[in-house]
């Protein structure tokens, strides 16, 4: 990989990527890594067991992926539903990583082997799961402390609609991405201390 390689990836497959992400990157020749909720597919819409989506938001559907991906945009796993991966039994997992796979090379009549795990809801047992369904990428937002860096948990800078230019060249800058793991250790540190409680006084 060259020196100062960007992957621009994007998250649950919203039809924004396909009205406004995809002529942008077309343009430039860009390819972008796209990661659609499973059960969205077929109709473009939230069906009944997708999760933590905004009410009546549209997403891409099936015609779109192929369109994209004959464009040479690439596409991976999210999540059949949506769900955070790190609260469900190892069965319900599977059943996430596996139907939101098929679904996909479904579309695509190519083999999926990359994932993003929903919500960052992911540990070393999402981690072994994903790589037992089939998967030999990963990524990970945020970052989440604890998970060692290997193929199966990239670690990705999260971008969003609040970030202006100067917040985006801050997060993209060394010293942004040091800021970010010290906020995540203090809120870490934070939450461990207010789960214990008050301490007594001796």
């Amino acid at each position: 990989m060259p020196d100062r390689a960007v992957l621009l990836t994007f998250d649950d497959g919203y039809e924004t990527c396909y009205s406004a992400v995809f002529p942008l990157l077309a343009q430039r020749n860009i390819s972008g890594l796209f990661f659609p909720i499973g059960a969205t597919l077929a109709s473009g819409s939230a069906l009944t067991g997708v999760l933590n989506v905004p009410a009546g938001a549209r997403f891409l559907r099936a015609a779109h992926v192929r369109e994209m991906h004959a464009a040479g945009m690439s596409f991976g796993v999210h999540g059949f539903h949506h769900r955070p991966l790190r609260q469900l039994p190892a069965d319900e997992v599977r059943r996430e990583l596996r139907d939101n796979k098929a679904a996909l090379e479904q579309v695509l009549g190519t083999e999926v082997t990359t994932v993003c795990y929903p919500l960052g809801s992911v540990d070393s047992r999402v981690i072994d799961i994903a790589r037992s369904c089939g998967f030999t990428a990963g990524f990970v937002t945020p970052r989440r402390l604890g998970i060692p860096q290997s193929q199966l948990s990239v670690r990705r800078i999260g971008i969003y609609a609040a970030d202006h230019a100067v917040r985006f060249r801050f997060k993209m800058s060394r010293v942004g991405a040091a800021a970010g793991v010290a906020a995540r250790l203090l809120r870490t540190a934070s939450a461990f201390l207010q789960s214990r409680g008050p301490s007594s006084p001796d």
